[in-house]
């Protein structure tokens, strides 16, 4: 069982912006399809990425100034670390806590 915890929540500002993922290499999520439903926002919380940076990075190129991600990596492993993610309009910000 994993003992490390990986949330990302993406919100944006318009349905249309979903169908931008169309071409990126996150089908597993298929975001593009949110467009259909009309969701203004997705959380993903079910895996351990060890590469939620690199995650944040690819979603945030897609959603330039329309959208926002806030991701956050739990170890319990690690008397419990988190590692926090911000992306809002083009700027990203990281932070640990312990």
């Amino acid at each position: 069982m994993s003992q490390v915890n990986t949330r990302l929540h993406i919100r944006v500002a318009s349905y249309d912006v979903w169908k931008r993922f169309k071409k990126q290499d996150l089908s597993e999520y298929e975001l593009e399809d949110l467009s259909e439903i009309d969701a203004d926002s997705y959380v993903i919380d079910e895996s351990s990425f060890d590469d939620i940076e690199d995650i944040v990075r690819i979603i945030s190129k897609v959603l330039g100034k329309d959208g926002i991600v806030i991701a956050d990596l739990t170890d319990l492993n690690i008397d419990p670390f988190t590692e926090c993610y911000f992306y809002f309009r083009r700027k990203s910000k990281k932070g640990f806590v312990h």
